[in-house]
């Protein structure tokens, strides 16, 4: 290294030298200010340098993502919205930003030393985005890693060039900044303090650490920050935010420039959820689900590889649920004695000429006389839910259409009870089961079946006969059986698992909005150290465990790609169950599709 440090602290007695590559290095120093030089000291040997720890980073396909800075050895944008480079930085006063090391294995980030060097746009404005900084929903996401000796109020972001004096004729400029080793957002008209509009975190970041911070923005004015996927700063008031242009690296005076690293730089054209920026901080982008799988009608499917089904229920037996004899009351509670589950799935469905089923358990082709669980979609691309054979059935048919440009996500469960009632008492049997939508965006989850109603403004429910006999048989996903009913569309996640016996309350709202829309996540806060009830029993064990066989033979999270040890090739693919992704032995294995990883999920549809 042969350069110039900038020590702007009188009582400075250290200086941290960032932004170089792993060694060892030594150094000889001459200081110099506006009297001379001094003489060239001895040489002093700063030890090893060491590479950070890094961590495979995820692909972001998300739609509104406006900018991406990677700083993967240049200042480009990598979102190419417009198909061009209209929003890559410069470099101003002809400086030169240092690429160093990256928290993503395989990658640089940008290196700010606090000089005058900062990289900007002056296109990515308001005029441009349609008032998107100023009046709209949008939310900026970085990576940073601070030097311990970096100056407060260091800007790692901001709005305008402001250089003189006075209330810039009132307009706002704003910055995101760094007070007391906290997250701000500073705005505020020129250098009229007056006017300023502080939200600050009420927590320090982490030092000698990679933290992330999302600067959320509703169009109602409300301002969020977050750290560590933790929200840490809200205000309900006006934030405002105009942008003149993008400056990276500085603040809006140009001065208390950033020291240290940032990487991963975005802008979002949307206010992001508390539970996308989650997603943002574990996975890369904003959806949890990075991968999916098309299937088509050209004899394709996936099917579970052991022999523990979660859907695997008796015939007909207790009858100690709601609104049955020996009742728990008016709340949903599991059966005693009983084996309820639930099923989830995240899917967009393409046209269908006849029924495609997402998923299902039968013991057979014979659709006439094998008892089968599906998730199917018709013919008239509405979606259905079927309990019984061909004879024998209870099944729930949307009034809605599904739209094939969407991505819907759909649970059911059933509560373990008794459902071998004749037609006459057909409410009885609806009663066991509920079928819910998650927005995807939110994870509000709305039910859309209603108790002792067969008809409401979701859907219709339809009995032919009672249907008590037991369901057993294989699992599988994209087809009803093996090369029948196949599906038509992408498959993103698939989750199935047994529920708790034993009056136990079913999944609420939050849980399921979750268990849909973040199954991971749902594992972590529902599932582990949690009772559980393995296949085939009817009774409860406790510590549900990830990386345990007891906890993958009962509950089975399946990303469809873009899950830890996820396999595919030219022919087929093994989807890694989440709950133990160290072993093979519950894997859903594909045959006869072509497999392909599709980007990740977006254009969401709510109920």
């Amino acid at each position: 290294y042969d350069g110039t440090f900038t020590v702007n602290d009188g009582s400075a007695t250290s200086y941290v030298h960032a932004g170089l590559s792993a060694g060892r290095y030594h150094y000889t120093m001459v200081a110099g200010n506006v009297a001379g030089e001094s003489a060239q000291s001895n040489m002093r040997d700063a030890g090893v340098v060491s590479n950070f720890s890094t961590t495979s980073c995820n692909a972001d396909n998300d739609t509104d993502l406006l900018v991406h800075y990677d700083f993967d050895s240049t200042a480009n944008d990598k979102a190419r919205k417009y198909g061009d480079g209209r929003y890559d930085l410069s470099v101003a006063n002809g400086g030169s930003i240092t690429y160093a090391n990256s928290r993503c294995t395989g990658g640089k980030a940008a290196y700010f030393n606090a000089g005058n060097q900062y990289g900007y746009n002056t296109s990515l404005n308001d005029a441009n985005e349609s008032n998107l900084f100023n009046s709209g929903n949008f939310t900026v996401s970085l990576w940073f890693y601070a030097d311990p000796d970096m100056p407060d109020f260091s800007s790692m972001m901001s709005s305008k060039i402001f250089l003189g004096s006075g209330g810039d004729g009132g307009n706002y400029s704003w910055q995101l900044d760094s007070n007391d080793r906290k997250l701000r957002w500073r705005s505020q008209q020129g250098s009229n303090s007056s006017t300023k509009v502080h939200t600050l975190a009420d927590t320090r970041y982490p030092t000698n650490n990679w933290g992330h911070g999302a600067f959320v923005k509703h169009d109602n004015g409300t301002a969020q920050i977050y750290m560590n996927s933790t929200l840490v700063a809200t205000r309900l008031s006006n934030q405002p935010t105009p942008m003149d242009m993008l400056k990276i690296g500085t603040n809006r005076q140009n001065q208390l420039s950033w020291k240290g690293y940032i990487d991963e730089f975005k802008i979002y054209e949307r206010a992001l959820s508390a539970s996308q920026v989650r997603n943002l901080y574990e996975n890369d982008t904003p959806t949890p689900f990075t991968k999916s799988i098309t299937f088509n009608t050209s004899n394709g499917y996936a099917k579970q590889k052991d022999n523990k089904y979660p859907l695997e229920i008796d015939a007909s037996g207790p009858t100690n649920c709601r609104g049955l004899a020996s009742s728990s009351g008016s709340s949903y509670v599991s059966a005693s004695a009983g084996r309820p589950f639930a099923l989830a799935s995240v899917f967009k469905a393409g046209a269908h000429s006849s029924r495609g089923a997402v998923l299902s358990q039968t013991s057979g082709a014979d659709i006439t006389n094998n008892y089968r669980i599906s998730l199917e979609v018709t013919s008239a691309e509405k979606l259905r839910f079927w309990f019984g054979s061909g004879q024998n059935y209870y099944k729930w048919t949307s009034k809605f259409t599904l739209d094939s440009s969407k991505w819907y996500g759909f649970y059911v469960d059933y509560d373990g009870c008794s459902r071998s009632y004749g037609n006459s008492e057909s409410q009885k049997n609806f009663n066991r089961f509920r079928v819910w939508q998650v927005d995807l965006s939110t994870g509000t989850a709305t039910q859309l079946t209603t108790y002792n109603q067969n008809d409401n403004s979701y859907g219709t429910w339809i009995q032919n006969n009672s249907a008590g006999n037991p369901v057993q048989g294989q699992f599988y996903v994209g087809s009803r059986y093996e090369n029948n009913d196949e599906f038509q569309g992408q498959i993103a996640a698939v989750v199935v698992t047994t529920l708790k016996t034993n009056a136990e309350s079913l999944p609420a709202a939050t849980e399921i909005g979750l268990l849909v829309s973040n199954p991971l996540q749902w594992l972590t806060d529902y599932k582990v150290g949690q009772d559980f009830r393995r296949p085939g029993q009817t009774v409860n064990r406790a510590n549900f465990s990830l990386n345990d066989a007891l906890g993958a033979g009962s509950t089975k999270v399946w990303l469809m790609g873009g899950g830890t040890n996820d396999q595919c090739n030219s022919t087929n693919c093994k989807f890694r169950n989440q709950v133990y992704s160290g072993s093979a032995d519950w894997d859903l294995e594909t045959t006869g599709i072509n497999s392909t990883f599709q980007n990740n999920v977006n254009n969401v549809s709510a109920p």
